[in-house]
């Protein structure tokens, strides 16, 4: 096989590889957030991004464009990360090679792919995945740029620095590392044009950004646990045993480069690894922003670092055997990432299941959305907008108004009983209301859903979530 059909084949079992079973997990707050935003009309979304997750506008635009095309569900949200694994590890296969060679650029792409971080990262309906692709396509833009000076890579190089910091602008603190690649003045001159040009596009994102910096105010400011995030959870994810290895095999990789008289490029391996998880440390201290999955954009150069230390054992037996121990040691970590509940503890895909098997199309169904399991102070409209296909066609009898409408990214609870006039024509209703919530759900609503003439027919608890079923009395 030609370094290319190798390239191409790493990069397609690294999507098989994230995507199997990625269906299994439930999903959470921010893959429903996703799922919510994209599927709002252009102006809903514009709307919305004014005021809530404008850090995300670019990806849920691309999300929008997506699920035009695929439909909006938890498997087409997943697979959509795992293509850019596959993707990114193709590219990080070309640009191996042209930083050090074919065999490092083949294994570097087999390491990626199995990193905890990027497995999680494969099977998450969020940014991480393209951003950490985005970043590579923009390297090797740069690499290309730099050999043949064309006015056009330059320009195509700027656009990727563009999208980079639309998608996420955590993105651009590795594209400032790029500047150790640029070594003359010429040239110099060109990556500051063509990069600052690109990140002053994401400078609205920023400063709209800031101004909603109150929806991360859930991050935690630096304390010990950082410790267990640095160290553990921003390469290995849940997996320390795996974490611990990453630094130091990268650490190996590194001196083994320093060893061959360069210096350049494990200069910039571990500026780009590293240099944006200090700098978002030490920007925690003023304004916590830092989470182990917003520096995912990092994880392409570890693993280059990584395939340094795999690839100096020269003999192929010797890297294969190496490889197949890397995904011995990933596969526990990829396994856990599958799992039903491993998005916040919820299983809203069970709800959303039993709701769906339940539902009647021949007639005319409503729903009240009462708190949620895990966090009552949320409402079980989430379960609906993470899987819409469930809930489709049901009269929203607790929404105030709809999510598209206002600047609220999951719409606004209202009182239901303010609203039964509703269910003037709906033949059935399905109240969910978290378990622990029913004191204070478990007698008004029912009392008058049975004053509106319907009668309760059933009530199932599902994963946390009783679901109640109402039918209206005939005649």
């Amino acid at each position: 096989m030609t370094f290319q059909h190798w390239a191409l084949f790493v990069g397609l079992a690294a999507a098989i590889f994230s995507a199997a079973l990625s269906w299994v997990a439930s999903l959470g707050s921010d893959e429903a957030a996703t799922i919510a935003s994209a599927t709002r009309s252009w102006g809903g979304l514009w709307r919305q991004v004014l005021h809530i997750d404008a850090v995300h506008a670019a990806y849920y635009g691309v999300m929008h464009l997506w699920f035009d095309v695929w439909g909006a569900n938890a498997f087409t949200l997943r697979i959509f990360s795992a293509l850019c694994v596959g993707a990114t590890s193709y590219l990080i296969a070309l640009l191996g090679r042209r930083l050090i060679d074919a065999r490092v650029g083949v294994v570097s792409a087999v390491v990626y792919a199995l990193l905890p971080r990027v497995t999680f990262a494969g099977a998450d309906g969020r940014s991480p995945a393209l951003s950490a692709l985005l970043v590579v396509a923009a390297t090797l833009v740069l690499l290309v740029a730099l050999e043949r000076g064309r006015v056009g890579a330059w320009v195509a190089y700027g656009a990727l620095v563009a999208v980079n910091g639309n998608i996420n602008f955590y993105s651009l603190l590795v594209i400032a590392c790029h500047v150790i690649l640029v070594s003359r003045r010429p040239k110099l001159r060109a990556w500051l044009m063509s990069a600052g040009v690109g990140a002053i596009t994401a400078l609205p994102v920023v400063a709209l950004s800031l101004r909603q910096s109150d929806q991360v105010s859930w991050i935690k400011a630096p304390n010990p646990h950082y410790l267990s995030l640095v160290f553990v959870d921003q390469w290995g994810e849940v997996n320390g045993f795996a974490a611990g290895l990453i630094w130091v095999g990268a650490g190996i990789g590194i001196y083994i480069l320093l060893q061959r008289a360069q210096r350049r490029l494990p200069l910039f391996l571990v500026v780009a690894s590293l240099g944006p998880l200090i700098v978002v440390l030490a920007a925690s201290f003023v304004t916590p922003v830092y989470q182990p999955r917003y520096l995912t954009s990092s994880t392409p150069f570890v693993a280059i670092a990584l395939a340094v230390a795999v690839a100096a054992l020269r003999q192929r037996r010797l890297i294969a055997a190496t490889l197949v121990a890397a995904l011995a040691i990933s596969l526990p970590s990829w396994g856990q990432q599958r799992t039903l509940k491993v998005k916040e503890g919820t299983d809203w895909k069970s709800v959303a299941t039993f709701v769906g098997a339940q539902r009647d199309r021949d007639i005319v169904e409503a729903a009240i959305y009462g708190p949620t399991p895990i966090m009552t102070y949320r409402s079980t409209r989430r379960i609906a907008l993470g899987y819409p296909g469930a809930f489709d066609g049901l009269i929203d009898v607790t929404r105030g108004k709809e999510a598209g409408m206002i600047d609220y990214l999951w719409g606004h609870d209202d009182d239901p009983l303010r609203h039964l006039n509703r269910i003037k024509q709906a033949d059935r209703v399905y109240l969910l209301v978290a378990e622990k919530a029913l004191p204070k759900w478990g007698k008004g609503v029912p009392q008058a859903l049975v004053k509106a003439g319907f009668e309760q027919t059933s009530v199932t608890t599902v994963a946390g979530t009783r679901v109640t079923i109402y039918n209206r009395i005939a005649g």
